[in-house]
């Protein structure tokens, strides 16, 4: 059983420079063309392979005074909110349950809210069943609309991670002082619950500006999570220094998969599997990070649960090859290699 990263990317300097093929080449920019990363090593016997984040969004929309919320199941745990601005009924960003509809879009707003009711509560007892680790992508709000929700998981010593204050507003649309405030009170309110700030941040609907990773940075933030191109962690620049790139799962997401592009139950598990074996088997070479992106909304519903946990059961039966953890260990350990080692740095 892997119980931590310690030395997943510790590399032997020694031995790296006799064996160049334990190594792959990664692209980062203009200045930093070429890293490269070392393969796996091993920890009291095991072979290090793959690290699996499961995290879970919970979100908000605003009905005047009333409020909904959704919940974004990853292997990593989200709350998100669509309220803050009081906007009305049936406007406001996310997807309706079949189509466009006149307002006020009442279907479309209780779909949402069953997230909250009854779909979060169901992966939460997956999470529980199969002793998962969940991160949760948490839009501020729900600590005023939802609190239960948030406890829950708290009470299982998940990880939280700042995803603004709600889901009916996008830091592109926003100016400098209010991506700023954004950053800011999203950050104090968490800090207020959960006793200290968040390590990571994953942007309400993945929407940055020119300055994001310069605000993240300045506010105290390692990680972010809104930059879904690469299958390992590396350091971006920032004016301030470095914040680290942690996998977003932007495909294994059954938001995109099940509601934009029309995936079955079935077709989506598939997906899940199929992404899972494939990183299995090129982590032999690498260390990889797979992230599942799931929603309360979404996989919450009880016949999409069910044959998920066909995905579910056929990743922990391998649980002894990989490492089944929080982005925030992902960080801590990166920090601490040597630089030079992780792409950036």
């Amino acid at each position: 059983m892997i119980e931590s990263l310690e030395g997943l990317l510790r590399v032997n300097l020694a031995s790296a420079k006799q064996k160049s093929q334990e190594f792959l080449v990664f692209r980062v920019d203009a200045e930093d063309r070429v890293r490269r990363i070392p393969v796996i090593g091993t920890v009291a016997g095991d072979d290090l392979k793959l690290l699996v984040t499961l995290g879970m969004a919970l979100q908000r929309q605003s009905f005047l005074s009333l409020a909904s919320s959704q919940v974004v199941a990853r292997e990593q745990l989200g709350h998100d909110r669509n309220a803050d601005r009081e906007t009305a009924f049936g406007e406001g960003l996310g997807n309706d349950l079949a189509g466009p509809s006149p307002k006020p879009n009442h279907r479309s707003y209780a779909w949402r809210d069953y997230g909250n009711r009854v779909g979060v509560w169901n992966l939460h007892e997956l999470a529980q069943e199969f002793k998962l680790p969940i991160t949760v992508l948490l839009n501020t709000e729900i600590y005023d609309y939802c609190p239960e929700v948030v406890a829950a998981f708290r009470e299982r010593g998940d990880e939280v991670v700042g995803h603004g204050r709600t889901n009916a507003e996008r830091q592109i649309d926003m100016s400098l002082e209010e991506e700023t405030r954004c950053i800011a009170e999203t950050t104090a309110a968490i800090k207020k619950h959960e006793g200290k700030a968040p390590l990571g941040w994953l942007a309400p609907y993945i929407s940055q500006t020119y300055v994001s990773l310069d605000l993240l940075k300045e506010a105290g933030y390692r990680y972010m999570m809104d930059w879904p191109c690469d299958d390992q962690p590396f350091w971006m620049k920032t004016r301030s220094g470095p914040i680290l790139s942690v996998p977003y799962p932007a495909e294994i997401n059954d938001s995109l998969q099940m509601l934009n592009r029309m995936a079955t139950p079935t077709e989506f598990t598939d997906f899940v599997i199929n992404n899972f074996e494939e990183m299995l088997e090129q982590s032999k070479r690498h260390p990889l990070v797979m992230g599942i992106s799931l929603h309360g909304h979404v996989l919450g519903q009880p016949y999409r649960l069910r044959e998920f946990r066909r995905a579910i059961r056929h990743i922990v039966a391998k649980r002894n090859e990989i490492w089944l953890t929080h982005p925030g260990e992902i960080c801590r350990h990166v920090e601490s290699l040597p630089k030079g080692i992780v792409p950036g740095s």
